[in-house]
């Protein structure tokens, strides 16, 4: 006589396979989230970095002193666009005397490809180098990949401030 049973509920082995392909699914969503998160981050230096270059070249009309754009290196190590008022016209931030407009601090995400050699909007809105000469300003920020810096595949946005002053930006990717 064959026993048939009502088998009710799962065998170990079963249970387990689930347990395995839930584990799965869940390490890739959140891998995912992570490097979503960096975009975001890199997306928003960006455009926080047009908004100082704009804000620098507003300041310098409205204050009629040179308003300096410079890059610089936090005490945690993190690249920062700065742009101030510079009071005392020495080109270099002091505190007490300068006045900062915007200080853009650079996520993990993001980096700075190319020195920005202290430029600063006079108060015509035009930009100037360190010799007082009418200048452009070009440099790039590019989105480092899992945090070892930028390399092929890499988004980039690079800023060109023109002698008028005028900021464009355009994107691309290494």
């Amino acid at each position: 006589m064959v026993r048939m049973s009502n088998r009710q509920g799962l065998t170990l082995i079963e249970l387990l396979t689930v347990v395995v392909i839930i584990g799965i699914l869940a390490s890739m969503a959140i891998t995912s989230m992570g490097k979503d998160r960096d975009a975001r981050q890199f997306s928003a230096a960006a455009r926080e970095v047009l908004t100082a270059l704009n804000s620098g070249r507003s300041e310098a009309i409205s204050s009629g002193r040179n308003v300096v754009v410079d890059d610089s290196v936090n005490g945690d190590g993190a690249t920062q666009v700065v742009v101030f008022r510079d009071v005392d016209d020495n080109w270099t931030f002091t505190d007490g005397t300068d006045v900062m407009v915007v200080r853009v601090t650079f996520p993990r995400a993001a980096e700075l490809q190319a020195a920005i050699d202290a430029h600063a909007f006079n108060p015509r809105g035009q930009l100037i180098a360190t010799t007082g000469m009418v200048s452009v300003l070009s440099f790039s920020i590019c989105e480092s990949l899992d945090g070892g810096g930028c390399g092929a595949g890499s988004s980039y946005v690079t800023y060109t401030v023109n002698p008028v002053g005028v900021v464009t930006s355009a994107n691309g990717v290494l």
